[in-house]
């Protein structure tokens, strides 16, 4: 039996926060991995002196940290499909359109928290933004958030309230 958080889905607001929740923690996980990974090669190399194999294999690591600033832009627009696709298949009403348009204000200002959350944490310290201005892509996904989450809830609504009846299962917009 499935919980309700799965059944009779009309909005989604709940599928908002979690996507804004996903790339807060992944924002601040991948920053703050990065600072304790530098720290920590840094003391390493201080205390124990490295081999030149030991360095190279340190600055391929440093190196292929930094997928995780792509991995951000994928993350964002593979969630953001996912969100389309749910909105294309979940039978809607046309009534229930002014609740996604609410939901956006609603949503917007979460996400305007969430976006200065990420810029008290990763401002908040010297090591903390020295590492984060290294991935310009998650910072610029991060900035902008309550903007890609507003164009993500029109998007869906534009989706979600544009087909018409003749789905097999029913609902859409149109036709009513």
């Amino acid at each position: 039996m499935k919980s309700s958080f799965f059944k009779n889905k009309k909005c989604n607001f709940l599928a908002i926060l979690i996507i804004f929740i996903v790339i807060f923690v992944f924002g601040v996980t991948v920053v703050i991995s990065k600072t304790i990974s530098d720290n920590f090669l840094e003391e390493w190399n201080e205390a124990v002196d490295p081999s030149a194999e030991q360095i190279a294999l340190q600055e391929q690591f440093t190196e292929a940290f930094l997928i995780y600033d792509w991995s951000m832009l994928f993350l964002v627009v593979g969630l953001i499909i996912g969100l389309m696709i749910t909105s294309f298949l979940i039978p809607t009403h046309p009534v229930f359109m002014v609740i996604n348009i609410v939901g956006i204000f609603i949503l917007v200002a979460f996400g305007m928290v969430i976006t200065n959350l990420y810029a008290d944490i990763a401002g908040g310290d010297e090591m903390l933004t020295e590492t984060a201005l290294e991935f310009p892509r998650l910072n610029f996904v991060m900035q902008y958030l309550p903007y890609i989450g507003a164009i993500a809830v029109m998007l869906a609504t534009i989706i979600m309230y544009s087909r018409g009846t003749s789905m097999p299962y029913g609902g859409g917009g149109g036709n009513y």
